[in-house]
């Protein structure tokens, strides 16, 4: 039996798009829709002191009052949901999620291994290295420099040198978190991400875990970042923020299937949603919002529809 599976990313709590995306995968009859993280409005009102309580308060009233309705249709429609969060979402909101969760709503699979097909794993992953905005939830250190294999040196330099213009920027921000029963404290602080820290906790040393690494030919694996120097992690001026890591991992297991989102505009600058890396298939959906004025105006969806035993079936459609 052939799987069909719909897949976008960076919503970032727009309705229309969302009501798309619920709407061709019911239509469509999809085995499973995937969202690749940054889930909530962004709610970036960048003139209040209050900025990020703000955003975390507005954030938790849309995942509580409108977005149960947009999803619950698939599971009216026995069509599971499967999802990771991105860093543009406040981790103190996760209980939120931990309830839609248990209401069957849809699979929170943070750092989570689960059965997709018969024959198929899906894990999710969300954080990204640093960006270049003020420090989020679910962003870290890249690559470890004392494990860094030789190869992926240049590019973790170039990375790092990178992450320190912007790093004085980084200031308060929430609890992180990582694993989906981590309690998550409703408070606010600053996190010191010091190098210390970098040598135990990074993209690097997660995907090294046991999650990510076994059954890597027969999973699919859905991450909110971008490997470094693909079609996926292209920006504005052509340059690449993605993960080293995550291309280093991408190299050495060889996973069948990674999807990726953060960067909107990816597609539109590398002309492609997909390519290979020896036999790995990466794929982008390209999809953005469209804010304006913190609110999302976009109205066109880009999904990827394909089936998961032939990937060369992948389109990416706009609707």
């Amino acid at each position: 039996t052939d799987h069909r599976i719909v897949f976008s990313s960076d919503l970032h709590g727009n309705n229309v798009q969302y009501q798309k995306l619920v709407k061709y995968a019911i239509e469509n009859e999809a085995h499973a829709v995937l969202i690749g993280g940054d889930v909530a409005p962004k709610e970036q009102h960048l003139d209040r002191r209050d900025y990020y309580e703000y955003m975390q308060l507005k954030q938790r009233e849309w995942l509580e009052q409108t977005w149960p309705t947009i999803i619950a249709p698939l599971k009216q429609h026995k069509i599971p949901c499967y999802l990771i969060l991105g860093n543009g979402d406040v981790s103190m909101n996760y209980d939120v999620h931990q309830k839609h969760e248990k209401d069957g709503l849809y699979h929170l699979i943070n750092c989570k291994r689960m059965s997709l097909t018969d024959d198929f794993d899906i894990v999710g992953y969300p954080f990204i290295p640093f960006s270049n905005s003020s420090m989020k939830d679910f962003e870290k250190w890249d690559m470890s420099p004392s494990i860094c294999p030789q190869k992926w040196q240049k590019a973790h330099k170039f990375r790092m040198a990178d992450i320190q213009i912007k790093y004085a920027h980084h200031s308060t921000k929430p609890t992180r978190t990582f694993a989906p029963d981590e309690v998550v404290t409703n408070e606010w602080h600053k996190y010191n991400y010091s190098k210390e820290i970098q040598e135990r906790d990074s993209i690097q040393i997660d995907l090294a875990g046991k999650v990510f690494t076994e059954k890597a030919g027969k999973t699919i694996y859905l991450f909110h970042a971008p490997p470094f120097e693909t079609i996926a992690d292209t920006v504005f001026d052509m340059n690449h923020c993605g993960s080293v890591a995550m291309t280093h991992f991408i190299h050495e297991c060889q996973p069948y299937l990674t999807l990726h989102g953060h960067v909107h505009e990816a597609v539109d600058k590398s002309g492609a949603f997909s390519q290979k890396i020896g036999n790995t298939s990466i794929i982008c959906s390209g999809n953005d919002p469209l804010y304006k004025d913190a609110q999302p105006t976009g109205t066109d969806l880009w999904l990827i529809d394909f089936i998961v035993e032939d990937l060369q079936s992948a389109k990416r459609i706009k609707i």
